[in-house]
């Protein structure tokens, strides 16, 4: 497809190995916890579709929690899907002496758990959905929670997360530091990835990949300043994604912008040209723009791009995309190159 879109290091132990995602109180968090009840009214409730990590991907909280996001964008991806493309590091780069480092990829075994594994942090988890929404997913690690909860979640879109199992701040004793190939790492048992779908004045609501029953893990309240502290604990991790309406110049200098599934990509800037690809994706990148035939939108602005079937470069009329008839007038204007 054309379009493509660290400091905490964390682990779990069951059975001798590190478990990842959670530990086995983790897992019995929701009988632990006089926090977690039923779905209540909140200020902001967002219906997104609960994934189950288990009991395929005992230690796939952070690809589950991210088909969970993608799926509500309207993204058709499961989760082991995204555990076989994620990036991957080995557990052991040195044996007993330096990890992988989970900022790099996904480090060890994410389906047995009786093999070495930990986890994957945000970076390799963003590559991975940049190649599903590009040009969309947005890297909001170290921004503040309320920005998270204002610009992101009250706006309809879900943002994934970094926390631990508890969803309350830990104490120091629960960490430690492991060498990896990036230096030394404060590591804890307890590292987890969740889904926020909601808030209210004193909460905070996610979708949890880890209670066994999917019903019980959509939209769990927890409360807010406990669970911003553990996300803070965990470097402030977090992704989401922009609008799909956004069409915009973004920083590479393209155009990204809603458009017709399917749209017919020519050769030259005429409907009488021979059609060299076609436009598959509904959101997609055009490197350039330049004028030609006057075509259904009223104008005879063409952007030029990359086709999905065979990776052809040709040229789709503006009426293909969203853009607004003043941005069409004069795209350089927005800061899209001319092609000629």
């Amino acid at each position: 497809m054309r379009n493509t879109l660290g400091w905490l290091f964390s682990s779990c132990m069951l059975l001798g190995v590190v478990a990842g995602c959670a530990s086995e109180s983790g897992e019995n968090v929701q009988s632990a916890s006089s926090e977690l009840t039923e779905a209540v009214q909140a200020s902001v409730l967002l219906d997104v579709p609960i994934i189950k990590q288990n009991p395929e991907l005992p230690r796939g909280c952070e690809v589950t929690s991210l088909a969970m996001m993608l799926n509500y964008v309207g993204v058709d991806v499961g989760k082991m899907t995204l555990a076989s493309k994620i990036d991957k590091v080995p557990f052991w780069v040195v044996e007993n002496q330096v990890h992988g480092n989970p900022n790099d990829g996904f480090v060890g075994d994410m389906y047995d758990r009786s093999k070495f594994g930990y986890g994957a942090y945000h970076g390799p988890v963003k590559r991975l959905a940049d190649t599903y929404l590009p040009g969309r997913i947005r890297d909001l690690t170290g921004n503040s929670f309320d920005s998270l909860l204002t610009d992101y979640v009250g706006k309809g879109r879900p943002v994934w997360v970094v926390t631990n199992a508890r969803f309350v701040k830990l104490a120091d004793s629960e960490f430690q530091t492991w060498r990896t190939t990036s230096g030394n790492i404060r590591i804890t048992m307890e590292e987890h990835a969740v889904v926020i779908t909601g808030f209210d004045a004193n909460s905070v609501y996610i979708n949890n990949p880890l209670v066994d029953v999917p019903a019980n893990g959509k939209n769990q309240r927890w409360n807010k300043q406990d669970f911003v502290a553990a996300w803070e604990q965990m470097g402030k991790q977090a992704i989401s994604y922009d609008s799909s309406s956004d069409c915009a110049v973004r920083s590479d200098g393209r155009l990204y912008c809603n458009n017709k599934a399917g749209a017919n990509m020519y050769a030259a800037r005429t409907t009488s040209s021979s059609i060299v690809d076609h436009v598959r994706t509904t959101y997609s990148w055009f490197d350039c723009w330049g004028t030609g035939e006057r075509h259904a939108g009223g104008n005879t602005t063409w952007y030029h791009t990359q086709g999905d079937d065979n990776g052809n470069w040709g040229w789709t009329p503006a009426v293909n995309l969203s853009t607004t008839s003043e941005f069409d007038a004069n795209p350089s204007a927005y800061g899209l190159n001319r092609c000629d």
